[in-house]
């Protein structure tokens, strides 16, 4: 019996270890990426101000729909059964050959071009941010392992302090340093555990993902990409290709040229040829300009010409004259240069659009350098902590060994402890700069988005 319930209690103990493993899922970094395109509400807003301005482009195409028209009347001024029908068709349409509609819709197009560089950027950043918090979190949860790791070995330390404090081979004061000790790294835990609290907060906040049942999959990307190399002249390269603050210049430059081209077109002189076709019963009327708007009228009468009404003042008219000549003058006053002047101000914005635009390279060029600095700095190091973490490793366990034998003190195993879990945060804190700084030169080159597409985050930089 007793030997049943043992069995019973080891399964309950199996089965809730096994629940915990299954819930404890590890997701990777493109999941977190994946949740984050999905869930982020900074993109999510994004995306919206981009659907707008989609809109907005659909609006200024509307220009070419047709317009139809149609009127019909009754008329019965005697109020008999009898009764006059009139009806009028029109018919319009706008061609985009003129250059005035052209430019329009051209700088409508440019804008929806600018709002969807602006929504890149915009997940540019958000990536950006998410695979800091990735990271971040990485270092901070191996910061904890390790920081429990000195914790365990303070307890131990502590302990045998306390036996041979109780064999009177130490004093009270030597005890009290080791438990001073060991409250110091309990300190610390206590205060990465807050940070870890926080972290995960954020991350949250950018993914839509809780990692609270969850736990992150180290890919040990430093490795894997240890033959990673970034280009100087490949990464200028793809800044200039990707870079939005660099193609948007470019792009407000064209929206000046559509500016001018639109103001020109405003100063054309418009050449009008109409044509009228009459019948017994109605006319056409159709006309066509040099801006090639065209447009195409009709009317038609039901009554019969013998019985249309002619008033006497018009009989006179008739006799007393074949002929009736109208003549009209126009005169356009000049809007005082002020057309000109505006192209003359749109032509000074091209020629400043283009030096901004040399500036930004140079700029570009300066920020990729120093990064690609910075990326090197981060790489040594990594080395020389990893060294140092080798070398602290090496004199704790002596020390230890030593102190066991009664060779040393407990302030040398104290400091030997002290410096290998400096090196040892020290080293996992160089591991993920070197993976951050990668990022750094990603954003950079707004190369963020494509590398994940392609499957190789941080990969196919050099494309």
């Amino acid at each position: 019996m007793k030997t049943n319930k043992i069995m019973i209690s080891l399964l309950l103990v199996l089965s809730l270890f096994l629940s915990l493993t299954v819930s404890a899922a590890e997701i990777d970094l493109n999941t977190v990426l994946e949740s984050a395109l999905k869930n982020n509400n900074t993109l999510q807003a994004a995306r919206e101000k981009l659907k707008a301005a989609e809109m907005q482009k659909e609006s200024a195409e509307t220009i070419m729909n047709s317009t139809l028209k149609g009127e019909l009347a009754w008329q019965d001024e005697e109020l008999t059964d009898d009764g006059d029908i009139f009806t009028t068709i029109e018919y319009s349409k706008f061609l985009a050959e003129s250059s005035g509609t052209e430019a329009q819709l051209d700088k409508a197009e440019l804008k929806y071009y600018i709002a969807e560089l602006e929504f890149n950027k915009k997940r540019e950043e958000v990536l950006e941010n998410v695979i800091k918090q990735y990271y971040n979190l990485l270092k901070i949860e191996s910061l904890v392992s390790n920081q429990k790791q000195a914790v365990k070995e303070a307890e131990a330390v502590y302990q045998d302090a306390e036996k041979r404090f109780a064999d009177n081979l130490i004093t009270k004061a030597k005890l009290l340093r080791m438990e001073i000790n060991l409250a110091k790294n309990k300190e610390k835990l206590q205060s990465i555990e807050n940070d870890r609290i926080k972290a995960r907060d954020q991350f949250a906040l950018v993914t839509g993902i809780d990692i609270a049942q969850q736990s992150l999959k180290d890919n040990n990307l430093i490795k894997a990409q240890a033959d990673l190399q970034f280009k100087k002249d490949d990464l200028l390269k793809l800044a200039y290709q990707n870079r939005t603050d660099y193609q948007i210049q470019q792009l407000n430059s064209d929206l000046i040229k559509k500016d001018i081209q639109y103001l020109k077109a405003e100063d054309d002189p418009v050449f009008s040829l109409r044509g009228e076709y009459v019948f017994e019963d109605g006319k056409i009327t159709t006309s066509l300009n040099s801006k090639y708007q065209f447009n195409l009228s009709g009317s038609a009468d039901t009554r019969d010409q013998n019985e249309k009404y002619i008033s006497l003042k018009e009989l006179q008219l008739l006799d007393e004259s074949e002929w009736k000549v109208t003549a009209a003058l126009s005169y356009e006053f000049s809007d005082g240069g002020q057309t000109k002047a505006e192209i003359k101000t749109a032509e000074a914005g091209i020629k400043e659009s283009e030096i901004n635009l040399e500036n930004l390279e140079s700029e570009i060029r300066i920020e990729l350098l120093s990064l690609l600095r910075e990326l090197e700095l981060t790489k040594n190091s990594l080395e020389t902590a990893a060294k140092n973490f080798k070398r602290a490793e090496l004199e704790y366990e002596s020390t230890k060994s030593r102190y066991q034998k009664g060779a040393v003190i407990e302030s040398e195993l104290i400091s030997a402890q002290r410096l290998l879990s400096d090196a040892e945060r020290d080293l996992t804190i160089a591991k993920y700069e070197v993976q951050l700084q990668k990022t750094e030169i990603l954003a950079a080159v707004e190369n963020i988005y494509k590398s994940f597409k392609a499957g190789i985050l941080g990969g196919e930089s050099n494309e």
